[in-house]
């Protein structure tokens, strides 16, 4: 069964903080660190604006690696849920 992006941001969604940092970081072999098509494919979706707004205002490191953490952080916060 493919996952649509709906139906991944509504698992996302049901997560805790926790939870959503262990999965994306397992779908990275365990780095703290993703880039955005990574977290593209981590969600399924094909357009970097769709990931934009979870990643606007947030650091990088070397221009392009995103702590997961905060990653997950911004998910949770714009998705209004933990």
């Amino acid at each position: 069964m493919k996952l649509t992006y709906s139906l991944m941001k509504r698992m996302v969604m049901a997560m805790t903080k926790k939870e959503l940092v262990a999965d994306m970081k397992q779908s990275v072999n365990g780095s703290s660190f993703i880039i955005q098509a990574d977290l593209m494919k981590y969600l399924g979706v094909g357009s970097h604006h769709t990931v934009e707004k979870y990643l606007d205002g947030l650091e990088r490191i070397n221009g392009r690696y995103y702590f997961i953490p905060d990653i997950a952080e911004s998910m949770l916060r714009l998705g209004g849920v933990k």
